[in-house]
């Protein structure tokens, strides 16, 4: 999972803003009950295909979501865009007392298929961006420059 954590904000903006979206009837059938049965009350879905497999993109609870499965139908990662609220108490403490200086511009929440929890921030301050990677204990993973 660490290496598909990379470019999630990435996958966010590529899907919410490409337009390159296809009918629904070119994903596989088992994909589609697959993300019925797990997602059963989404809204605004949008089904887009990559070289990895196939990405559905909806609304649920007011969240951007987006789930990412294999060509073969299995489930690779649900990232979900969250209100940095939603954010654990010690992810926030850690952006708090480390990054008092940076702005908090975005936070995700990613669930791999066998239910591990990561959250990526992406901090801002003036020309410089980051994107931090906790566990769900407020550890923190990883550090990338954008």
């Amino acid at each position: 999972m660490k290496t598909l954590i990379f470019s999630f904000f990435g996958l966010f903006l590529a899907i919410s803003s490409q337009g390159q979206f296809f009918n629904e009837s070119h994903v596989p059938s088992s994909i589609k009950q697959a993300f019925q049965k797990q997602f059963p009350r989404s809204k605004e879905v949008e089904w887009s295909r990559d070289s990895i497999g196939y990405q559905v993109s909806f609304k649920q609870h007011g969240n951007l979501t987006v789930v990412e499965y294999a060509k073969f139908g299995n489930e690779l990662v649900t990232v979900t865009k969250i209100h940095k609220a939603k954010l654990p108490k010690r992810v926030k403490r850690q952006l708090r007392d480390n990054y008092t200086t940076y702005a908090l511009e975005n936070a995700i929440k990613i669930i791999s298929p066998e239910g591990e929890v990561i959250y990526e921030t992406e901090i801002a301050r003036a020309e410089e961006a980051l994107a931090l990677t906790f566990n769900t204990s407020g550890y923190l993973l990883s550090i990338e420059s954008e």
